[in-house]
């Protein structure tokens, strides 16, 4: 046989990244408080898409994976926030009072157009004009965790300026 053009694969092929995907997935899990499953099933992160992954290990808790797809038509950031609402809302979540945590602008955006504030977090790939929109900042994993929850975080977060 002789191929026209060559299809690789990354994972496995031509790096070994299941040391660094099994730490994120464990380091994601525990922030979460969701329990970090064994090594071999850690190990199954590797290669297929994240989010089969995650729905696999997640089926027991409350959190949807939703993202664009071309063939359930979801292809804006606003409509996989519908779709994860929609979601949630057949899995008996309140959405009633929904808040958006993203790195970009385009996250900030999308939530506003659907009536969710959002808070921006900066560690991400976003620059420092892409927070105008945004309730507020977080600095850190701490930071955020300060502005959700009831006990304070050590790290930092400041308040973005919302415009009219």
């Amino acid at each position: 046989m002789t191929p026209t053009c060559l299809l690789l694969d990354l994972d496995g092929t031509l790096v070994d990244s299941a040391s660094g995907i099994t730490a994120s997935v464990t380091t994601a899990l525990t922030r979460i408080g969701v329990p970090v499953p064994d090594a071999d099933t850690l190990r199954s992160f590797v290669g297929p898409p994240m989010y089969q992954s995650f729905r696999e290990v997640m089926a027991r808790h409350p959190l949807t994976v939703c993202g664009t797809s071309d063939t359930a038509a979801r292809t804006s950031k606003r409509e996989v926030i519908r779709e994860c609402l929609r979601r949630l809302r057949t899995a008996g979540i309140d959405t009633t009072r929904p808040l958006m945590v993203g790195d970009r602008g385009y996250d900030v955006l999308s939530a506003a157009a659907e009536g969710i504030p959002a808070i921006r977090v900066l560690w991400g790939y976003g620059t420092a004009a892409e927070s105008a929109r945004a309730l507020a900042t977080a600095d850190s994993p701490g930071a955020l965790a300060h502005l959700l929850l009831p006990s304070p975080a050590p790290d930092t977060c400041s308040l973005a300026p919302r415009s009219s």
